[in-house]
């Protein structure tokens, strides 16, 4: 006769949703501690929230502190997720992060940890299989290693080192974990951009055939960086091919540095050389008109942006002028009409770059429309191949005789890199009574890990910010 816990089994079945919770108590519980971790409710309060998120396809933020253990919480839901969907509905989870560092311990030290104690206590039969995914210049192109092998055999033994480090090469696919072999080698026998069918080792290339298995139906979890997640975004975005293959979840560990990829990714810079230098390129690309037009519009950018030179004019906040203005118009009119003529009137891949010059005054002109004044600006000094970097100092000032009441930056470090000189820098700002807005990370997790956390640690639960300083997260 079946007893009372069978009876109420049979009676009321246990839904997948009630079974992935009571599993993930088992294996923080009983697996985990058998194995010598300590258990950690906080790792398993994630953990269940986590499960609450893949299940109502919902989206979670969640901040958990260093020693939390958080890789082993999002690992342990993802998985016991997977194993309530049938098997036609299963698809890969994406994790992507940071650092190269955590990649490797997420592939080399959690999945096989956590496929072994999964595998003995009967929650899976097969081993969780995952995959890294990045991009192609980080591993080797067999013809291109081959040619290379090629031309340091024939320089004779001086090169025996590099000769061993490619042999080495032939082992290996990841470049990554080929630290021996110089950045110059790798460009030379990395895959190359354009990569096509027509390549004369495409049915024996190693590289194909790592793209083959990481796209297999057997995959369980990609892992990639924060700009390989953006990169495959673009791609499903513009109705490119999709650099991963179709995944059902994604966990983004340390998102606190995704607004900084993001930035790195879709922002360009222009300084006053790149304008000359594109002014020769094309005079040399027999475009005299294009060039006559640049040369103008660039001297009188010069003149409207050159820096401060003594030390009454670093003092002065640099304002909105119709000068800077104009000359922001005028060279965004003669760019556009440089690039309205045919590529091939063009010097190779100068169109790309004068493309990037144009959103200098779209920048310009956003922080004028939101009524931002700027107090000081890092300028190239072409003269003695340095940088005049007067915003830092003109900001203090302007702050010091009260003429602003808040102070934007993208993080702290542009302040001061050493804990003591961006110390003195806050408590200046707090002095003067100012907001302070940091526009890529967190404020409250820089000053924790500058260990300058005090600052503001008397701010009311909720509320980002302090008696002295006004703390604001853009």
């Amino acid at each position: 006769m079946p007893s009372t816990k069978e009876m109420i089994l049979l009676t009321n079945p246990e839904t997948g949703y009630e079974k992935a919770h009571r599993q993930a108590e088992q294996i923080f519980r009983e697996v985990f501690s058998a194995r010598g971790m300590n258990v950690r409710e906080g790792q398993i309060r994630l953990c269940h929230a986590m499960l609450d998120t893949l299940f109502g396809r919902d989206v979670a933020l969640c901040d958990a502190g260093v020693g939390l253990g958080k890789t082993y919480a999002y690992l342990v839901a993802c998985i016991l997720w997977k194993l309530q969907k049938p098997h036609p509905m299963q698809r890969p989870v994406v994790i992507s992060t940071a650092s190269i560092t955590l990649q490797n311990a997420i592939l080399e030290e959690y999945i096989p940890f956590l496929s072994d104690a999964l595998i003995q206590n009967g929650y899976i039969r097969e081993p969780i299989c995952a995959v890294l995914r990045k991009g192609k210049e980080r591993f080797v192109c067999d013809v291109r290693l081959l040619i290379r092998q090629k031309q340091i055999t024939a320089r004779g033994k001086r090169f025996r080192k590099r000769a061993t480090a490619l042999q080495e090469a032939r082992q290996c696919l990841d470049l990554d974990r080929l630290p021996n072999l110089p950045r110059h080698e790798r460009r030379l026998i990395c895959v190359p951009s354009r990569c096509g069918r027509s390549c004369i080792a495409h049915t024996d290339c190693r590289y194909r055939q790592y793209l083959k298995a990481s796209n297999g139906p057997s995959v369980t979890i990609q892992v990639c960086n924060h700009n390989y997640l953006l990169a495959d975004a673009a791609h499903r975005k513009n109705g490119w091919t999709p650099l991963l293959k179709d995944y059902q979840a994604l966990v983004i560990d340390e998102a606190h540095k995704l607004p900084e990829t993001v930035r790195q990714m879709n922002t360009r810079r222009i300084c006053s050389a790149e304008l000359l230098a594109y002014e020769k390129l094309l005079t040399a690309g027999h475009c005299g008109l294009s060039a006559q037009k640049l040369r103008a519009v660039t001297r009188e950018f010069l003149a409207a942006f050159a820096p401060s030179k003594t030390k009454a004019e670093r003092a002065i906040p640099l304002k909105q002028t119709k000068a800077g203005t104009a000359a922001l118009q005028h060279l965004d009119k003669a760019i556009g009409e440089i690039l309205k003529q045919r590529p091939e009137a063009m010097p190779r891949g100068l169109r790309g770059k004068l493309s990037a010059v144009q959103q200098l005054a779209e920048l310009r002109e956003w922080a004028n429309c939101n009524g931002y004044c700027i107090v000081g600006q890092s300028c190239e000094c072409t003269k003695d191949n340095s940088f005049w970097r007067p915003g830092l100092f003109s900001m203090l000032r302007a702050v010091r005789r009260g003429d602003v009441d808040t102070v934007a930056v993208t993080r702290l470090s542009r302040f001061a890199r050493k804990k003591g000189k961006l110390s003195k820098i806050l408590v200046k700002l707090q002095a003067s009574d100012v907001t302070l807005i940091t526009t890529d990370v967190s404020l409250r997790y820089q000053l924790y890990l500058y260990g300058l956390d005090c600052v503001i640690a008397d701010c009311p639960k909720g509320r980002n910010r302090c008696a002295g300083i006004h703390t604001a997260d853009a």
